[in-house]
C-alpha cells in the first residue's frame, strides 16, 4: 500500500538489547532481528520513497509498568507513551525522513533534534 501511495514511513520497535545483554537471550535477539528488519526493508523500499526505522524508546510506563509498583518502584527517568508518540509524528512530518531510513534511532535524541518534550510528568510515589 505504500508503495502505491508514493511513499511513507514504516516504524518498528527495538531498544539497547539489540546491542548488550538485557533480560534474555531471546529478548536480544528478536531486538537485534528488529533492527536488522528494518534496515533491509530501508534499502528494498527506499526507491519507492518508504522509509523505515528502528526506535529505540525509554523506559516507557506502559499499563504494566504503572499496575505493578512492587516490581516498577522507581518511576524516575521514564517517559510517557505519548512521549515515544510524538517521536513518530516528527518523524512522518519530516520531509528528509529518506536520510534516516535504514538507521536505528533514540527517541531522547530525537526530542532534542525535533524539539518536542515529554507532556506527561512521571507520577510521583
Amino acid at each position: 500500500m505504500l508503495i502505491k501511495t508514493g511513499g511513507g514511513l514504516i516504524v518498528n520497535i527495538t531498544s539497547s538489547g539489540a546491542s548488550r545483554y538485557a533480560q534474555c537471550v531471546a529478548y536480544g535477539v528478536a531486538k537485534a532481528a528488529t533492527q536488522k528488519l528494518a534496515a533491509d526493508m530501508a534499502e528494498e523500499l527506499r526507491p519507492h520513497g518508504v522509509a523505515s526505522v528502528a526506535l529505540w524508546p525509554g523506559f516507557t510506563r506502559t499499563e504494566d509498568v504503572l499496575s505493578n509498583p512492587d516490581v516498577y518502584d522507581n518511576l524516575t527517568g521514564t517517559v510517557s507513551p505519548r512521549y515515544n508518540g510524538l517521536a513518530v509524528v516528527a518523524l512522518a512530518a519530516d520531509p528528509r525522513i529518506m536520510d534516516k531510513t535504514g538507521r536505528h534511532l533514540k527517541i531522547g535524541e530525537l526530542a532534542q533534534e525535533y524539539g518536542f518534550v515529554d507532556p506527561e510528568t512521571p507520577p510521583v510515589r
